[in-house]
């Protein structure tokens, strides 16, 4: 997925480091999102978190373009949103969290968002 994305949106408009699994509060990662030991960035079960019923561990990205407006982050979004048979996306949501924006894409067999 991320593979993907980097080979098709030009580094103009998409900032490189993409993020994939819980940064803060890494035990999140190992319990799906549930808040055992603190607050989850994403909700329970996230495909951060391998959704559900997962195995392979992350299986979402969220992309930030460069400049950090939301009118970036609309054209990056509707940029992936073309993208979404070429790289077999799932689910596709244009976010907005206390940091700014993001979009969030998960891989088609993931069983969450």
């Amino acid at each position: 997925l991320v593979s993907c994305v980097k080979s098709k949106i030009p580094s103009s408009l998409l900032i490189q480091t993409v993020f994939t699994y819980e940064n803060d509060n890494k035990k999140c990662n190992y319990t799906r999102g549930e808040p055992l030991c603190g607050p989850c960035a994403h909700s329970l079960n996230s495909c951060h978190y391998g959704g559900a019923d997962g195995v392979l561990g992350a299986e979402a990205a969220d992309f930030n373009a460069v400049g950090g407006t939301y009118e970036k982050e609309y054209e990056l979004s509707q940029k992936l949103e073309a993208l979404k048979d070429a790289c077999k996306f799932g689910f596709l949501q244009l976010e907005q969290t206390s940091g700014g924006y993001h979009t969030h894409v998960s891989t088609e067999g993931c069983s969450g968002n």
